[in-house]
């Protein structure tokens, strides 16, 4: 409940205190938008990044990527971040591994790519994932990861949620910003705003929609959104912003009979309730089994599709022309501009 609660009001930045200011323009003056890692000379490396410490949509982003682009023909992998796990080598994610020894992004990530021959990676430290993985594909897409020094990326995006494109828009501990906005955007080639951008965006950017499209039962059986409007439903989240997940399943017709929050990758545990199934992530399925108190679970199936112009730019990405391919793509204007 405290790691929610600091979550919150990060996500809020309601902290305006002259220290918690200060605080935050020490962060942003210290933190990273690039990482030093050596690029492999024969394959493109494409970064992922989110604007905030969580809930922009990068994962999904590179997974609808991953599956687009492996079913255009191109050999990819994926680089998945080891938050919170115990991963040390270099090693391939398997779908039947444990949470706890890969972390519940690389998990998800290999059960949803499982059968469609995309390898997903995991490493204590990223560059031994892509040494693992690079010489055996054309892209590697890296998952958290926006700029590299002293080589740029092959393409850089910088994932965004269009509602709220930079968070609070500013650093912890008064914000949930990654990094300074001008860093973000000078650090990538594009953005990728998932739904339409609420404010203007000075990059070459690319739209995606999501759609929810229905839920999935633990033996696999599919529900559709009429299906599971019949039922009573309780909602378990483990995710930050979780109130996008809200907003989606509003506009579903999906009134939920209670709602369980708790902080980004930790275990829901909600209190019994007098429900037919939870709905929950498939991040947050990692750590479940197919019954949360008593009931079945169902996990929410999320559909990004990425515009074509935004898979032509990653499939002709190269090393030695970093974003030449996006800038064929107009910088984003808020509905009000445009």
């Amino acid at each position: 409940m405290l790691r929610r609660a600091l979550a919150e009001r990060l996500e809020a930045g309601t902290d305006s205190s002259p220290l918690t200011r200060g605080l935050a323009r020490a962060y942003q003056w210290a933190s990273a938008a690039s990482r030093h890692l050596l690029l492999p000379e024969k394959t493109a490396v494409v970064g992922v990044g989110g604007a905030t410490l969580g809930g922009s949509g990068k994962t999904p982003l590179c997974l609808a990527l991953a599956r687009a682009l492996s079913q255009d023909g191109l050999r990819v992998a994926v680089v998945a971040s080891g938050y919170r796990s115990r991963a040390g080598r270099a090693r391939r994610v398997l779908a039947s591994d444990a949470v706890e020894d890969v972390g519940d992004d690389a998990l998800w990530l290999a059960r949803a790519l499982d059968g469609a021959g995309v390898p997903v990676a995991v490493a204590k430290r990223r560059q031994a994932a892509i040494d693992l993985v690079a010489p055996q594909v054309d892209v590697v897409l890296v998952d958290a990861l926006l700029q590299t020094r002293p080589k740029r990326l092959a393409l850089s995006l910088l994932v965004v949620d269009g509602t709220n494109p930079f968070g609070s828009g500013r650093c912890p501990p008064a914000g949930d910003l990654r990094a300074g906005k001008r860093e973000l955007l000078s650090a990538c080639d594009a953005v990728v705003s998932v739904g339409a951008p609420s404010e203007a965006l000075s990059k070459p950017c690319y739209v995606v929609e999501a759609e929810l499209v229905g839920a999935t039962g633990a033996g696999g059986e599919r529900w559709t959104l009429a299906e599971l409007r019949g039922l009573r439903l309780g909602v378990a989240l483990a995710v930050a912003r979780p109130e996008r997940v809200l907003r989606s399943l509003d506009r579903a017709g999906i009134m939920p009979h209670t709602v369980h929050r708790a902080a980004d990758h930790d275990r829901p545990r909600p209190v019994a309730a007098p429900v037919e199934g939870w709905l929950v992530t498939p991040k947050c399925a990692t750590k479940l089994g197919e019954r949360l108190q008593g009931a079945p679970v169902f996990t929410l199936d999320w559909r990004l599709r990425p515009p074509a112009s935004l898979l032509r730019a990653v499939a002709v990405s190269s090393p030695e022309k970093p974003g030449a391919t996006v800038v064929e793509s107009a910088p984003c204007l808020a509905p009000e501009l445009s």
